[in-house]
């Protein structure tokens, strides 16, 4: 291994060195700081900046053709024009085009497109970087003989940079070599030298009795998919012929080792010299700078030095931190921030190297991961409180807060400790914020799915919840919730089913139902007409009573804006959610009174005595209706 620092001086000297020919590499795994390495050197060295440098990653080029093209190219034209122009990824000729459309000096096309017809490009100081040799299409040997061709002939300096643990040698006829290495009679030397031994004791066993046939009685092991790709490694492999030219290409390979305390502060200070405002960031320096140790420990523990995850780590956690002080809330952020830094960045790590988690995540944590995983963002309207919500319940000694964190987090706990929770919260439910409700129900389901707490305490919970969620209309957004956690955690489906039987149903005795009809009637005219979380029941909403009051509004109405919130009321009740009709046992008697509604609509529809304006809108309930018998009688 070779730290940073030396191997800028490594690279000093090659740059100068005229003794021979040939290229260097650098070798690490993906996302340990090569190519921001290779970069910043580049553009500091004195020796390098002296050259005419030329950078390229090998990534996504098919051909030598395409390559030996984007060197010419950017040898022109330069790096910037390759990233505002993107033209790595089209024709030559087209790229060329584009460029003077764009308004680049002819001359330095007519430049480019002579270079590309010679053969190679004239003066010795020039240094070729390129990057991702292990993602490149183009077979590996094929781009190892085009560098010597370019460091013995034409005397560039070339610095390859690659994982060669990840280099693919050879994926061309792949079908014909699976067929070869299919063949169970086949015997790789490897496989050979496992079997000796029992081979040998078989031909001893058959010779003393009978000398003919013994080879059958050789086991032959069933080649499975993970078995036939190393059979085709080992019987076709281009590795050592990748060996034979790299050796000869190739003068030195340098392991790249990157310090992660060193390298982990320069990316944060880095990304925080970039901000206009840098006050604004000051506390996070210091919260980022106190935690290197702690972020390169887990790093390590994980086996993960991948550079790029804590560029996405700093990438959320900042954006958290800018949507927190951006709002009205007068917090404690740097507190939050601190608090949750260490974990927050285990948590990307997680995401981003597939590790499955171990401990048990507190409900902040559990709402971060779906930040971080992008199933929630600061631009959801209720972002920031959430936030706020979670961190305050999982510090507060309130004992709504304890309970609920005593059934979240019920495996640190035992079973009648958890019951007394349940039987506190039944007991409080309408003081829960219902930001809880997805958390205390998912938590239910595992507690009734292993018998922890009888089935009959968490229903008690589930018909005092139902009050409160419908009374409030949360009712939709609740079972919504609850559908989700079915989805997220495949729980069985008698669970399922019987917490959404009891949270759907309505007594008489449990609530006053909300019906947007009455909203013409009512006090709360504007806050239940325009209410967005409007649930279906098990009711008749256009009873008798409802249908004169309608009629009544509709005779006497002298704008066309009193029937348009019949005509919405309509959609609201009846279309908008037309699949919460299935098995709703109010449905022939609401369809009824929609017919009735229909011939009295006709009535009116008859008379002339109205507004023309208010011709128009009856004509359009009176649509409306058939349109909602149709589909609804189809149910």
């Amino acid at each position: 291994m070779i730290i940073q620092n030396s191997l800028n001086s490594v690279l000093d000297r090659y740059l100068k060195d005229d003794t021979y020919s040939y290229a260097i590499m650098i070798d690490g795994v993906w996302g340990c700081g090569k190519t921001y390495f290779i970069k910043k050197y580049i553009s500091e060295s004195f020796i390098a900046k002296n050259k005419k440098c030329i950078y390229i990653s090998l990534y996504g080029l098919d051909s030598i053709n395409d390559l030996n093209k984007q060197i010419k190219l950017q040898y022109v034209f330069g790096e910037k024009y390759k990233k505002k122009y993107e033209i790595t990824k089209i024709g030559t000729s087209i790229a060329l085009d584009l460029l003077e459309s764009k308004g680049v000096d002819k001359k330095y096309v007519d430049q480019a497109l002579n270079l590309i017809k010679k053969n190679s490009l004239e003066g010795n100081n020039l240094v070729l970087i390129l990057d991702d040799l292990e993602r490149s299409t183009i077979p590996v040997v094929e781009v190892l003989g085009y560098i010597n061709g370019l460091v013995e002939h034409q005397k560039y300096k070339v610095i390859i940079l690659g994982n060669e643990e990840e280099i693919d040698y050879e994926t061309s006829n792949l079908e014909l070599k699976y067929l070869i290495a299919k063949d169970p009679n086949l015997i790789i030397k490897e496989e050979q030298d496992a079997l000796t031994e029992l081979v040998e004791q078989l031909m001893k066993e058959k010779c003393r009795g009978n000398n003919n046939g013994y080879q059958n009685d050789i086991p032959k092991e069933k080649i499975d998919d993970k078995k036939l790709k190393e059979r085709v490694k080992k019987l076709f492999s281009e590795k050592s012929k990748y060996f034979l030219i790299k050796e000869k290409v190739i003068g030195i390979t340098y392991s790249f080792d990157v310090s992660l305390n060193d390298t982990i502060k320069q990316i944060h200070d880095s990304v925080l010299s970039t901000k206009s405002n840098k006050d604004y960031y000051k506390q996070l320096v210091s919260i980022f700078d106190g935690s290197i140790d702690d972020i390169a420990k887990i790093m390590t523990t994980y086996n993960h030095k991948n550079l790029r995850t804590y560029q996405f780590y700093l990438s959320k956690i900042i954006g958290l931190f800018e949507c927190l002080t951006n709002s009205s809330l007068n917090k404690e952020i740097s507190m939050l921030i601190k608090d949750i830094n260490v974990k927050f960045f285990q948590e990307c790590l997680f995401f981003k190297a597939s590790v499955e988690r171990s401990d048990k995540l507190n409900l902040l944590e559990d709402y971060l991961v779906d930040y971080i995983r992008g199933l929630v963002n600061v631009d959801d309207i209720n972002f920031v409180q959430n936030i706020w919500k979670f961190y305050d319940t999982v510090n507060s000694e309130n004992e709504i807060d304890l309970a609920i964190r005593h059934i979240y987090n019920w495996s640190d706990w035992n079973a009648e400790e958890i019951r007394e929770k349940i039987i506190y919260l039944t007991m409080h439910v309408k003081d829960i914020d219902p930001l809880m409700y997805k958390r205390i129900l998912n938590s239910f389901v595992y507690l009734q799915e292993q018998n922890i707490v009888k089935k009959e305490l968490i229903q008690e919970f589930l018909y005092q919840l139902r009050i409160i969620i419908h009374g409030r209309n949360q009712s939709k957004t609740v079972i919504q919730d609850l559908r989700h956690i079915v989805l997220e955690n495949n729980i069985e489906m008698d669970i399922y089913e019987n917490y959404i039987k009891i949270l759907k149903s309505v007594n008489n005795t449990d609530i006053s139902i909300i019906n947007p009809f009455n909203s013409f009637f009512t006090s709360e005219k504007e806050k239940v007409h325009y209410l967005d979380d409007f649930t279906i029941h098990n009711i008749n909403y256009l009873n008798d009573e409802i249908i004169d009051k309608m009629l009544n509004v509709i005779k006497h109405s002298t704008y066309g804006s009193e029937l348009r919130k019949i005509f919405d009321s309509l959609y609201k009740v009846y279309l908008s959610q037309i699949n919460e009709w299935n098995n709703n046992t109010a449905l022939q008697e609401n369809l009824k009174s929609l017919n009735k509604l229909k011939v009295r609509m006709k009535e009116l529809n008859d008379s002339s005595q109205f507004d023309p304006v208010i011709q128009v809108w009856i004509r359009n309930i009176e649509q409306r209706i058939d349109r909602i018998l149709k589909s609804l009688g189809n149910k």
